[in-house]
């Protein structure tokens, strides 16, 4: 054979071997070079996360939040005062979100047995966007946290390095 073929209406049309064969090394070649980036990152938090104790629900870790806040002598009363409600805020954002995320479940249920695959679909939209919004709260909340604590927010810090990796270049 020639070349990779591409299916059209009038027939195969012909493509330059080499020119496919060349791109797909460079995707793999990429793909292989990320991955291995990653791998390290992702091995080193595997191993802390080994090391963390388990956490039974929310309520735990609420309380464990609450007792490091505390009992850490490096923060001023304001911003023990400010952490705790910022806290409680945030965990209050959550409970809602996660009983949104229960009710749409519970029709999951319903409807799968149903065979209503529309709404299924929907479903699965609406559970994806719940989940969005809950990593986008604690994201948002860890920024809240840092600025309390005066440290540069999570999102700023990286445009601050963009920025200066960046300048001068056009």
């Amino acid at each position: 054979m020639a070349g990779v073929g591409l299916w059209t209406r009038g027939g195969i049309k012909e493509r330059g071997t080499k020119v496919k064969i060349k791109n797909i090394y460079l995707m793999c070649m990429m793909a292989l070079f990320l991955g291995g980036c990653a791998t390290g990152a992702n091995q080193k938090l595997d191993q802390k996360l080994l090391q963390e104790p388990v956490i039974p629900n929310s309520a735990a870790l609420g309380q464990e939040a609450q007792a490091k806040i505390n009992n850490d002598s490096r923060l001023t009363p304001e911003q023990k005062t400010k952490l705790t409600q910022l806290r409680e805020e945030t965990s209050d954002s959550l409970k809602h979100l996660r009983s949104q995320s229960l009710q749409l479940r519970g029709l999951l249920i319903q409807d799968f047995a149903d065979g209503n695959d529309a709404e299924v679909d929907l479903i699965h939209s609406r559970l994806n966007d719940l989940s969005s919004r809950q990593v986008s709260l604690l994201f948002d909340s860890l920024n809240k946290g840092n600025k309390i604590l005066g440290h540069i927010p999570y999102r700023q810090e990286w445009i601050r390095e963009t920025a200066f990796f960046y300048e001068g270049r056009e």
